[in-house]
This record gives C-alpha cells, structure tokens and sequence, in this order.
C-alpha cells in the first residue's frame, strides 16, 4: 500500500513538472519564438554627432527604440542581415577625412537580448566604399557586396564570413568604367546573386549587370524553408518618433531571399 501511494505521488509531481515546463516555454522572449516580423535601422543626426538607431517590430507595434551607435562622422549606405541562427550584422559607410571607409558591427543572443560588439572598420580599400548590401545563404554564410573606389572607378568587391572574414574579392573582371549599386539576394533554388549596374560607353547609359554564385552545400530542406520564410516587404510603416522625411532600412530577418528594403514614409524607394 505504502509503495502504490509513493507511486501516485511520483506521477503527479511528474505531471506537475510538464505542465510547469509548458508555461514556461511559452514565456521567452519573443526574439526566441521568432516573433519578430521587422527590424529597422536608420541615422539620427544633430550638429555634434550621428547616432545610428535600431528597432525591432513585435507583434503589431513597434518597441522602444535604441542607440547602438555614434560618431562625429557622417554615415551612410546602411546595410543588415540577419543570419540563420539569429545572428546580426550591421554594414554602413562612414567618412574618415578624405576618405569613405566601411565599418560594422554583429550582435547575438545573450539571455534573449541581443548584445552589439564595438564598431570596427569593414573595409578601408582604396579611397571610397559605399553602397553595401548583405545576405546570408542557406549554409550561414554571410556575403557582403559592395562598391570600392580604389583607382579612377568603382568596381563591386566580395567579402565573406563563414568561421572567420575572407579576403576581398572582385566580383566581374576588372574595367575602365563604374561598377556601382550591387544588390545581394537568394534565388529560389538556393544560390546567391548580386545585381549591379555598369557603364557602357556602346549603349551610353548604365546597363545592368548580374553574377550568380552556386551554393552547393545544401538540401532541399534548406531550400524549402528560404521558400516558406519568403516575407513580402509590402505596407510597412516607419517607426515613430522618426524625424519628417527620414529613410530607415526596413529589415525581414525571416526573409533569406531579399533581406533588407529601403523606405521613406512608407514607401519603398529602391
């Protein structure tokens, strides 16, 4: 009799254990749930300082805004992705006296917040770098595209993070004319495209031009969830307290395909 009454006890505490565990998994962070459906950033500016602002879109408002970021310099080209364990990379161009460098930051989950690293130079390769665009492919690595000036004209540069930084690569074989505005995305079966537009002396105008980068180390399962996550970027509002006029990078971190879109009052400007 002794042993039955031990034995009921041991199911009910047991049972009282699971539904406990239950509750409190429905209790993390959104962050952790994958609740969030929008992430901005964008620079504030007065006469002493730029401030670069980020924030988050949780269920159907924006939250508090926060400050990740200021210097004296002028910064520009904004550039996030977000990678397929929740990580963060942030890209911008800032003016470093008569040049433009590339600086960055990264941020991951420490108990369900997201922690940014200190600020440090991207690229300071010949004497501008501006227009970057980030995507991360269904292996999590990251690729970074962007536009250096390193003699007469620009050409689009490559770096990417897969353990550690690599080198920078350029992407189409060098010219004598501007390569500018790359533009990274996924295709539907999985490989990684950058876009960009180039000058051509025959058409006498820009023209666009494209190269696609095979990822082969990936499964069909990898493919189908970029597919489901596919977000469009459609009627998304600026968050508030923004100043009138202001461009913020609206962000879809559940969108692998195209990551990241430029907004001004609502309306998508590239």
């Amino acid at each position: 009799m002794k042993a039955r009454e031990m034995l009921k006890i041991s199911v009910n505490l047991l049972f009282h254990l699971i539904i406990c565990s239950i509750l409190l998994s429905s209790m993390e962070p959104a962050y952790a749930n994958g609740d969030i459906s929008v992430e901005s950033i964008w620079i504030d500016t007065d006469e002493e300082s730029q401030r670069l602002m980020f924030a988050q879109f949780i269920g159907d408002e924006w939250q508090d805004e926060s400050l990740i970021y200021e210097t004296a310099n002028a910064m520009t080209s904004l550039a996030l992705g977000t990678g397929i364990s929740g990580e963060k990379l942030i890209v911008w161009t800032e003016q470093k006296r008569l040049k433009t460098e590339l600086m960055y930051m990264t941020a991951s989950k420490v108990d369900g917040a997201l922690k940014w690293t200190q600020a440090a130079t991207f690229s300071n390769k010949g004497h501008e770098n501006f227009s970057a665009s980030i995507v991360y492919d269904s292996t999590g690595t990251a690729w970074v595209f962007w536009a250096s000036t390193s003699e007469d004209f620009s050409d689009i540069v490559l770096r990417r993070f897969d353990g550690s930084w690599g080198e920078a690569e350029q992407v189409h074989t060098k010219n004598s004319v501007p390569d500018i505005k790359p533009r990274a995305s996924i295709t539907e079966s999985g490989d990684v495209l950058v876009d960009w537009v180039s000058y051509d002396f025959q058409v006498g105008d820009y023209v666009n031009r494209s190269r696609q980068y095979r990822i082969a180390a990936r499964s069909d399962d990898q493919i189908t969830k970029l597919l489901l996550d596919k977000v469009q970027p459609n009627n998304v509002q600026l968050p508030p307290n923004m100043y009138t006029g202001a461009q913020a990078l609206m962000h879809f971190p559940t969108n692998q395909m195209i990551q990241s879109v430029l907004y001004k009052q609502g309306s998508v400007i590239n």
